[in-house]
């Protein structure tokens, strides 16, 4: 990948990726309001089992994100959210444990790189 920005792809896409840090989506949000991101490439993972079991919690993951827009781009941080499956209508959508999860609120507009793979500069 190696493009600073806001990656959504599916884990069986990663074929030989290397990251600096693999987060929980969690973790990766305490460091986010820390501002203790640097110019890096993360692995964030539980992202479609957060959104699955704590719908409400996408709203925060859109205003850290919102909230650190500017830091990231200027640390040109590559932030990469891994999820099992992904599928494509009029907005991507995780699809976890047999239901659909809407992300467009969480990252705006996503734009297509690859199959399974989306990507957005900025939240």
């Amino acid at each position: 990948m190696d493009k600073p920005g806001i990656h959504l792809i599916e884990v069986a896409r990663l074929k030989g990726e290397g990251f600096d840090r693999r987060l929980s989506v969690i973790h990766f949000l305490q460091l986010l309001r820390q501002r203790s991101i640097g110019t890096e490439r993360l692995r964030i993972e539980g992202l479609d089992y957060m959104l699955y079991h704590y719908p409400s919690l996408g709203l925060e993951v859109r205003k850290a994100l919102q909230e650190a827009e500017n830091f990231l781009f200027n640390r040109k941080a590559e932030v990469t959210f891994v999820v099992d499956k992904l599928t494509y209508g009029e907005h991507p959508k995780l699809v976890y444990k047999g239901g659909e999860i809407e992300v467009h609120s969480i990252f705006g507009m996503l734009v297509p790189e690859a199959p399974g793979h989306f990507y957005t500069e900025r939240v």
